[in-house]
């Protein structure tokens, strides 16, 4: 693929030498909590549809945070992005657990008006005990008269983790992806998304145009609006400090929810931080103008 007068940004894949502590520590630091405040709210959904919607935005806020570790430590490597995600949606899990036993144990208290405080943090013996309780005698289930035990609510448990883990992994390789380094400020570039909302008609053509780098073809495309069905979404990310790192995303989009653009928006990549001057983003970030999108629109022929 010829990519004459292109220039991209490309990942270093290095990290400073204390980048990987800060990742994991600030990672698990905060996947904590959050994975607590997950395990309490759990057992008081009456609907299982609820506890799933509060399990993707629970790992869509875990990847998120995550994310925002990595940026602490300045890490660009994937390798580092994938331990750090995994780890803390581990150490995340754990602390549902813990949240999720010291709730329903406090519910079971109180309705049997016994005295008595739980302590949130238990030991590995009794937290074995709470698990083999449910695994033995019933847990959850689609109906009351049929509660899950044993073998088919380990699998949901573990099916459980397993996205919760994986969602996490998504999000922190997809923020990692989109957000360019500048490696001359040793500072990470400010994100703007969808300054320009695009018809997607004319994508190849934009292609061809970009690789060539020029950047002026997206101000002859007629707009279109955030929310529509399909589009084409133009990113622009900058350095605060310097003008030697403006970069270029053109993708396509596709209308979702509130709740899947947190989590796994519908969007594809076709061209991922190109490089361009200042003044092309300056003019991109502009209201498009009328004159520029007809001028882009052949003139009919005269009839004979």
């Amino acid at each position: 693929m010829a990519e004459t007068g292109a220039s991209y940004y490309e990942a270093p894949e290095r990290f400073p030498a204390a980048g990987f502590t800060v990742a994991i520590l600030g990672g698990a630091l905060v996947a904590f909590p959050l994975g607590a405040i997950y395990g309490c709210v759990q057992p008081l959904m009456p609907l299982i549809y609820i506890g799933l919607l509060i399990a993707l935005l629970f790992a869509g806020s875990l990847g998120h945070a995550v994310f925002a570790a990595l940026k602490l430590g300045r890490v660009r490597h994937q390798g580092v992005a994938v331990v750090a995600a995994v780890s803390s949606g581990l150490v995340a899990m754990a602390g549902a657990w813990l949240g999720d036993r010291w709730v329903r144990l406090q519910i079971v208290l109180r309705q049997q008006n016994t005295p008595g405080e739980v302590s949130f943090f238990a030991s590995p013996h009794e937290f074995l005990r709470y698990v083999s309780y449910f695994l033995n005698e019933g847990f959850w289930g689609l109906r009351p008269s049929l509660p899950m035990f044993g073998f088919p609510l380990a699998v949901l448990w573990l099916g459980e983790a397993a996205l919760v883990v994986t969602l996490c992994l998504l999000v922190v390789r997809r923020r990692l992806r989109e957000t360019p380094y500048c490696e001359p400020c040793r500072r990470w570039t400010v994100q703007t998304k969808g300054v320009r909302y695009l018809i997607p008609k004319t994508v190849r053509g934009l292609i061809d145009e970009l690789q060539r780098g020029n950047a002026q073809a997206l101000l002859q495309v007629a707009p279109s609006s955030h929310g529509a069905p399909l589009a084409l979404r133009v990113d622009i990310a900058q350095c605060a400090g310097c003008a030697a790192s403006t970069y270029l995303s053109l993708l396509i989009v596709s209308a979702s929810s509130r709740v899947r653009e947190f989590v796994l928006p519908q969007e594809k990549a076709e061209i991922r931080h190109l490089r361009i001057t200042p003044d092309d983003a300056a003019e991109l970030r502009r209201p498009p103008k009328l004159a520029q999108i007809a001028a882009s629109v052949p003139k009919p022929r005269p009839k004979k």
